[in-house]
């Protein structure tokens, strides 16, 4: 969720109902998800959990689910069932078949359990090999196989008075990948390129794996049914004539949703104007008290940034968005946590994760244990207690070494593990853990002093923002180099709470104006003058400013015509730990250069950490030392050498 920010003056007065929808009129839309990888259910009790999203303007009408799956050719169809619950509520139950290949299911889901928001499907598997029920719960062989092929679909109303309030939908949905248009004029100004840039960033943190923005500088704005649209009054005024600013320094902002059309329009006639829209459609605390589809924002109605805390070293999993993690199952089960820290983390000693948990009593306590995994690497380990079953609190210590950053996979392992002398005949024996929600990571950090590609985009945001960036260009761009710049700035987004600062377009040349500012460099090389890298690459650099604090990302085209293909191509990047970075023509990636451990200055007083400067003056006082140790060494040597002459003479 976006950093809050405050309004200053009354929203009331800012709300002009300019665009009136047409009350009454519904629209109709199918969605489908697909389960997304390879799942599997093991032992006598097992279930897997499928969570989908249903927007808040739907009127789903229509719900089925099409499962792909395969059993153990052992089972026992009569004595096995499987169990389709929608939000722990079961509506379907049948027996499996015993195939030698996937089978499938058709079923219908029902309507009245669904809700808005993510939605729970959970399917539960009582699987059956022998008439012994201890045997089977623990047979490696009893397993049902669920498949990344299985679809659930959903059909849906929805009104056409959509409001501002409810943005970024309709233009982006949550878990489907789209791709936005951001559309400026033909001949755009530097300042509105600047805030078509901002606003991907703005919208960065929404994004998916498969979300796409790209910027079209075109005056036809019929070219596409979904998009977002900047310009001034002028060049909207041909498509919107009513759509007029009451000051130089008003902006306008409208969700047009006429016909089969999905707009967000953002009018403004100045850079500033722009800016302080963008600011608002980041505040979704503000942002959705509008019932309206047409807003007004004056010069003197600006937004008073809330402070984001520095140096922040506890993330619990509420404030991740995380509710209390339940999890059931004899054996291994596991609990995926994605982090949302900045990329320039770099870790301190004394990092932990503090669990805060609940698990059942009937486990086997010698065995039973809790593993955390980072990347799917094992770090730390802990015995369950019996005597602490009902609330405990269990630490599990972050090595200094292990690399975390944003997005970073966490993977919390249960063993739940029973006595061999038992078995779980009854699902309600079946173990359990409870993850409690304001369990915490405890990741505290050093301030990071040299930039590199594995921290990107530090230093353009510094633990989530944005900072002002002077963006150097080209006197002409395409719309391949548009492409670039925006992928390369939904990169910047992703990874941002909030807006600190703006973006600064020069071209052709760095402008001292800006020079306190991070630099983004971008520059088309004549293929004449290419002689450090393929014409067919690109070429990336980051490094400090000369003589500055400020970081400088400089990026190389040689072939507009590579570029393209390029482009078309899935980059694969490696682990990066260089300045600079080669991406050829097939998208795989190289280092041209690899930096040492990155520089870090401790936040605490106490030591510092991995600062290769600090081992100087112990280096110097060792190379030192043994310079005189030599020197006597060789001195006493012809000493030697001179008495033994004198005396055989």
């Amino acid at each position: 969720m976006k950093m809050l920010k405050q309004w200053t003056g009354l929203i009331i007065l800012l709300v002009i109902c300019f665009i009136q929808p047409v009350f009454g009129a519904v629209r109709t839309g199918e969605v489908s998800y697909t389960l997304g990888t390879n799942r599997q259910v093991n032992g006598n009790f097992g279930k897997e959990d499928w969570y989908f999203y249903v927007e808040e303007p739907w009127e789903v009408t229509g719900a089925k689910l099409n499962l792909v799956y395969l059993t153990t050719q052992l089972i026992r169809t009569d004595m096995s069932t499987i169990t389709l619950y929608l939000n722990d509520e079961p509506f379907y139950s049948f027996n499996p078949s015993q195939k030698f290949e996937a089978d499938q299911l058709e079923v219908g889901i029902p309507l009245a359990n669904i809700k808005e928001g993510f939605n729970k499907l959970s399917i539960k598997g009582y699987l059956r090999l022998s008439e012994e029920r201890c045997t089977d719960s623990v047979n490696p062989a009893n397993w049902l196989n669920l498949f990344k092929e299985s679809q659930l679909t959903l059909t849906y109303t929805e009104a056409n008075e959509l409001t501002i309030g409810q943005f970024p939908y309709p233009i982006m949905r949550k878990q489907l990948e789209d791709t936005i248009p951001i559309i400026i004029a033909k001949d755009y100004t530097d300042e509105e390129l600047a805030a078509a840039l901002e606003i991907i960033t703005t919208l960065g943190e929404y994004t998916s794996q498969g979300d796409e923005f790209f910027i079209k500088p075109t005056d036809n704005l019929d070219e596409y049914k979904k998009s977002i649209i900047i310009g001034n009054e002028k060049m909207l005024s041909i498509y919107y004539p009513e759509l007029t600013l009451p000051r130089e320094q008003s902006v306008g902002i409208l969700l047009d949703r006429t016909s089969d059309y999905d707009r967000l329009i953002l009018c403004g006639n100045t850079k500033e104007a722009l800016e302080r829209g963008i600011d608002f459609l980041g505040a979704e605390e503000v942002r959705s008290l509008v019932q309206s589809n047409y807003l007004v924002i004056n010069e003197e109605n600006a937004f008073e940034e809330a402070q984001i805390e520095k140096g922040k070293s506890h993330y619990t999993l509420e404030k991740m968005g995380l509710d209390s993690i339940y999890i059931t199952g004899q054996h291994r089960n596991k609990a995926n946590i994605f982090l949302k820290v900045p990329n320039e983390l770099i870790l301190q000693k004394g990092a932990k994760l503090v669990l805060h948990t609940r698990y059942s009593k009937n486990l086997d306590f010698e065995h039973a244990l809790v593993t955390l995994y980072i990347n799917d690497q094992a770090v730390s380990s802990s015995l369950l207690d019996r005597s602490r079953a009902d609330d405990d609190t269990i630490e599990l210590t972050i090595p200094q070494d292990i690399r975390i950053k944003n997005n970073t996979k966490v993977t919390i392992a249960f063993d739940l593990e029973i006595n061999k002398a038992e078995c779980i005949t009854r699902e309600e024996d079946t173990p359990w853990g409870l993850i409690l929600k304001d369990s915490y990571f405890y990741l505290p950090a050093g301030v990071v002093k040299t930039y590199a590609f594995e921290m990107f985009p530090y230093p353009f945001v510094k633990e989530g923002v944005l900072q002002p960036i002077q963006l150097v260009l080209p006197k002409d761009l395409n719309q391949a180099d548009l492409k670039v710049l925006s992928r390369l700035f939904t990169k910047i987004g992703a990874n941002m709470s909030q807006r600190a600062g703006s973006i600064y377009i020069t071209r052709e040349a760095v402008d001292p104006e800006y020079n306190q500012y991070q630099s983004i460099i971008y520059e088309v090389v004549p293929q004449s003058a290419v002689t450090t890298f393929n014409t067919e690459s690109i070429v990336c650099t980051i490094k400090p400013k000369e003589g500055k604090e400020q970081g400088e990302l400089k990026i190389s085209v040689a072939s507009h015509e590579e570029l393209n293909r390029l482009l078309n191509t899935k980059v694969n990047p490696t682990s990066l730990m260089g300045q600079k970075l080669i991406i050829d023509s097939e998208g795989q990636t190289s280092l041209a250069e690899v930096i040492e451990v990155p520089q870090i200055i401790s936040t605490s007083k106490e030591e510092t950490v991995n600062n290769p400067s600090a081992n100087k003056p112990t280096e110097g006082r060792i190379q030192e030392g043994i310079l005189v140790i030599s020197i006597f060494v060789l001195m006493g040597g012809l000493i030697i050498v001179y008495f033994v002459y004198r005396k055989n003479k």
